[in-house]
């Protein structure tokens, strides 16, 4: 089988067009060639360094190509994880805080987490377009009371940011009435999974 090259000159010679499909198998066969042809030595380093400036290039696109089609998947699988229940529930303390501010992140909010302590309550501090929200984290495995829900509320009271708790195992029934006598947002985690399934949370 005839085998087609497409040619460009580099220093006088005829080096393989890149893009040429034949171009990567047939390296071996040109260096080969090049060693048989009787050109001037400084020429055919110039040559051998022009072969290995493009196969670098090669190279690097490749990878480029890989680590972007890598990140894509790694992106697929965080939006999976998040409409499942059995990934929120075992979340805890500061690991649940930083899921959660994954998740309004990447649902377009802007996101400021709070310090570990002396925070009033207050855990992310989140930002649409509409309206700011404070937001206490609550990653229990017993259901979250109704002193959480009014501790959040008096720190909202003297703001114009709306309180919010988000708990991954739910609230007892004392902490339903509060939250909606005091206006406060209860999340839970069927409640996290639909906020995942937007494609941008302009509220909740």
């Amino acid at each position: 089988m005839i085998s087609f090259w497409l040619f460009f000159p580099i220093n006088g010679f005829l080096l393989p067009n890149k893009k040429d499909e034949f171009y990567t198998a047939n390296f071996a066969n040109y260096e080969r060639y090049l060693n048989a042809v009787n050109i001037r030595a400084s020429a055919k380093r110039q040559l051998y360094a022009d072969i290995n400036s493009l196969k670098k290039e090669m190279i690097e696109e490749d990878l480029t190509l890989k680590r972007r089609q890598i990140a894509e998947e790694e992106a697929k699988l965080r939006q999976q994880l998040k409409l499942k229940r059995a990934t929120w529930h075992p979340l805890r303390g500061i690991e649940f805080e930083r899921r959660l501010a994954e998740l309004f992140e990447d649902g377009g909010c802007s996101v400021d987490e709070t310090s570990v302590s002396g925070d009033g309550g207050v855990d992310l501090i989140i930002k649409t377009d509409r309206q700011e929200y404070y937001v206490q984290a609550k990653g229990h495995a017993a259901l979250v009371g109704v002193t959480v829900v009014r501790e959040i509320a008096g720190v909202c009271s003297i703001a114009t940011s709306k309180p919010v708790v988000a708990a991954v195992n739910g609230y007892t029934e004392a902490a339903l009435v509060a939250g909606d006598q005091l206006g406060v947002i209860l999340l839970d985690t069927d409640d996290l999974i639909e906020l995942a399934s937007r494609g941008n949370i302009e509220t909740l």
